[in-house]
């Protein structure tokens, strides 16, 4: 085919690209997309791809990839020559001539990064018009764009085992083709069908996407997940308890433990299955809860999963050492998530935050009281030096 040996491209986005690569020589590669228009023309668009290193380890860091767009193209009835420049990561994924003016979409999830540039969509598209007086590309709102930009008609990936081959133009079938395959690729976060929104949007990670925020991002923060046992309405007062310490010994040098021997102290056993079932991991497609456990019984009540926690058959107790450096909250719940009582005691002598707890085997609740041994040890390597311990109670709130 004689359009297939057309690979002149103008100087001027030569030197365009060249000054944009880092290193002034990154390598980059040139094809040509035959574009279809929606009025049923065909354009040809100048495409390169410009190879940067990776980032990460060293594997990606070492090697060039071809993470960087810039297209070219004129407006057959205007004849105005239009050029685009991306950043990394960032696709072309449709240019059109409408009513006079040019209009350019783009997919990435960086988009969000730079709403001077994109915008503020909900989704990872942006929608981009050519203001030829400025001679800059202009975000627009996506309700704003001619309803006939509905369908990509650029390469979204670069065609290198095409242009490897020496193939440096793609028709318009064999872009659809290619960003068909895409689709797959990219879990359906690329879509050939541009989305009007998020129902039509076809990304099988989509609501883990619409619950994430970048840093830096220019969509509205989301609420932060409130903890049922200790923060939002209904709560029960916080009661103050007098420890009694039934036992204690020091040691003087401390006692030294393996980590095999710690753990052998440390481990409850069938804990880790009583919790399991009243607490279920409450993340699912919100990254904001990936640190919370659900309630089995009542889901939408939620607690943090990094606190130390007692389960029985039917209630659980958490164990909150950072709340107060000298004092320690037990936090009582049902399997429903409801607070039957927040408990604070202060913490025996040479307690911190940062060493010393209860030794979980030995906590249970028996006639009206608490009772638990704290331990005060902190980790050294592999060993944990034993300071003292004691053996405590405190009195049961409501028993």
């Amino acid at each position: 085919m004689a359009r297939r040996s057309e690979t002149a491209f103008r100087v001027s986005l030569f030197c365009l690209l060249a000054a944009a690569s880092l290193a002034g020589c990154a390598r980059s590669e040139h094809w040509v997309d035959q574009a279809l228009l929606h009025d049923g023309r065909t354009i040809d668009v100048e495409r390169t791809v410009i190879f940067n290193f990776g980032s990460g380890d060293l594997s990606q860091a070492l090697r060039r990839w071809p993470n960087q767009y810039a297209l070219e193209a004129t407006d057959p009835r205007t004849g105005v020559r239009v050029h685009w420049l991306g950043e990394l990561h960032v696709h072309p994924v449709l240019l059109d001539f409408v009513g006079g003016s040019a209009y350019l979409v783009v997919n990435s999830n960086r988009i969000h990064l730079h709403p001077a540039v994109y915008g503020c969509p909900d989704l990872p598209y942006a929608y981009l018009k050519y203001d030829e007086q400025a001679k800059r590309w202009l975000p627009i709102d996506r309700a704003q764009a001619p309803a006939v930009l509905s369908r990509a008609n650029l390469s979204y990936q670069y065609p290198g085992f095409a242009v490897e081959q020496g193939d440096r133009w793609q028709s318009k079938e064999e872009i659809d083709a290619g960003n068909q395959a895409a689709e797959r690729t990219t879990s359906g976060f690329f879509n050939a069908t541009l989305p009007t929104g998020v129902q039509s949007w076809t990304y099988r990670l989509k609501t883990r996407y619409s619950n994430t925020r970048y840093h830096g991002d220019c969509r509205p923060a989301l609420p932060a997940p409130v903890d049922a046992l200790t923060g939002g309405p209904g709560l029960p007062a916080l009661q103050q308890a007098a420890a009694e310490i039934l036992e204690t010994q020091q040691f003087q040098p401390a006692r030294v433990l393996s980590s095999e021997e710690w753990g052998g102290l440390a481990r409850n056993p069938g804990n880790a299955e009583r919790c399991q079932a009243l607490l279920q991991p409450a993340g699912g497609d919100d990254p904001r809860l990936e640190t919370y456990r659900a309630f089995v019984k009542n889901p939408a009540r939620i607690t943090r999963s990094i606190r130390p926690t007692i389960c029985a058959d039917d209630v659980l107790w958490v164990l909150d050492y950072a709340s107060d450096p000298a004092s320690t909250v037990l936090i009582k719940a049902n399997a429903f998530g409801d607070v039957l009582y927040r408990v604070s005691f202060a913490r025996p002598p040479g307690a911190d935050r940062y060493s010393g707890n209860i030794l979980t085997p030995t906590f249970r609740a028996e006639g009206g009281y608490l009772y638990f041994e704290w331990w005060n040890a902190s980790a050294s390597g592999r060993e944990w030096q034993v300071r003292s311990f004691y053996k405590m109670r405190i009195a049961e709130p409501g028993a």
